[in-house]
C-alpha cells in the first residue's frame, strides 16, 4: 500500500499498476483487516505499550552486556 499525497497518486498509478500491484482478495482482505484495527480506540494504548516494552528491552539488554 502506498499512501502518497494527491499530486503524486497518478505518476504511481502509472508506476505500480498492474505489474506490480497484487490483485489477490486475501491480500486485500488482510490489508482491511489491518486498517480496521488501527482504527480502534485501544490501537494507540497497544501502541504505547509495544514501545515502552522495547525501550524497556533494549535498556535491560545493554545493562547486561558483558564487558
Amino acid at each position: 500500500m502506498i499512501l502518497c499525497k494527491e499530486k503524486f497518486a497518478k505518476q504511481i498509478d502509472k508506476s505500480v499498476f498492474p505489474g506490480m500491484q497484487g490483485g489477490r482478495m486475501n491480500q486485500v482482505c488482510a490489508t482491511a483487516i489491518a486498517l480496521g484495527k488501527a482504527l480502534q480506540p485501544d490501537f494507540k494504548e497497544y501502541c504505547k505499550r509495544t514501545l515502552s516494552n522495547a525501550k524497556t528491552l533494549a535498556t535491560t539488554l545493554v545493562e547486561r552486556q558483558p564487558g
